[in-house]
């Protein structure tokens, strides 16, 4: 999956929609972004051929959308209005998608304040384990939380410290893979179907936008495990995979399952890197190995 996040693929059309509609404003896209709050497409169709000309000719020898040599009046008015209903509805788009974008960029800035401030770190150390931070942030959380009786916040910050451990013990994979047949993990593996798995989770994860793709963890039984483990390369991975895109209820996560399944992905890549502590790596192998026994 590329590397570009939803919101930069927002950015990229909102850039292209405005390149879009300054190739067919003849000269000054300001004069025509003023008129269009007060432009709705009904009124636009409503209007006679010489209202529209008229319209489109606000200045002596100044037009809004320039108006090119048609054999008749009447091509002409259809090439105008039907620019100029495009441009009404793209203009209108592109506030939207304006206010997406700021929305999102709020979102992220708040989110990320919030963060700083109840766990209480401003500025990370980019040679510490994202995993011991989060440790850490978990650890300070629960502590202030107690301190400050609210127990209604720690309770939410064992949950997610619960959740967190969850991701190296691996016990919802183990949970959800004891109630099936561990043969049609195996034919999921060698057959076909493994291809729709993939395109299921592919789905999932561009309504997350979410810039990671398990795929490219491969080979993790090799690489990792004893030769015994081998037969069974890229099983993990492809169960993981299968959860994840079962998880999803309704379109979308809880926000527990959210960050499980965010977690869980960076422990792979971490790993798969080579970029996970050590001790951490062990209890995470050790725990992919007792699954593969679960389901070999």
């Amino acid at each position: 999956m590329s590397n570009i996040t939803r919101l930069d693929e927002s950015k990229e059309k909102l850039n292209k929609l405005r390149e879009s509609q300054k190739e067919l404003l003849q000269e000054d896209e300001d004069a025509f972004a003023a008129v269009v709050p007060t432009l709705s497409v009904k009124q636009i169709e409503e209007m006679s051929d010489d209202e529209l000309l008229a319209f489109n000719n606000y200045e002596e020898d100044k037009y809004y959308i320039g108006e090119p040599d048609f054999e008749t009046k009447e091509d002409l008015v259809e090439y105008i209005r039907s620019v100029m209903v495009y441009l009404v509805q793209s203009y209108e788009f592109s506030i939207e998608m304006d206010n997406s974008i700021k929305e999102i960029n709020d979102l992220t800035k708040e989110t990320n304040d919030a963060i700083k401030e109840f766990y209480g770190f401003d500025k990370l150390d980019p040679n510490v384990s994202s995993i011991d931070i989060i440790e850490k942030a978990i650890s300070d959380g629960l502590s202030k939380a107690e301190e400050a009786g609210d127990i209604t916040k720690y309770a939410q910050i064992l949950q997610s410290q619960e959740t967190f451990n969850e991701t190296f013990t691996l016990d919802r994979i183990k949970n959800l893979y004891k109630t099936l047949d561990p043969e049609n993990l195996k034919k999921d593996a060698q057959s076909d179907r493994s291809v729709t798995i993939y395109k299921n989770y592919v789905k999932v994860q561009q309504k997350l936008g979410s810039q990671y793709d398990l795929v490219q963890v491969n080979d993790l039984e090799q690489r990792f495990l004893p030769e015994e483990y081998h037969s069974l390369n890229n099983l993990f991975i492809i169960a993981v995979i299968k959860y994840i895109s079962k998880s999803m209820k309704d379109g979308r996560y809880s926000s527990d399952t959210a960050f499980f399944v965010s977690q869980l992905t960076t422990n792979l890549f971490l790993l798969h890197l080579g970029k996970m502590p050590k001790d951490k790596e062990e209890i995470l192998l050790a725990n992919i190995k007792e699954f593969l026994d679960m389901v070999r």
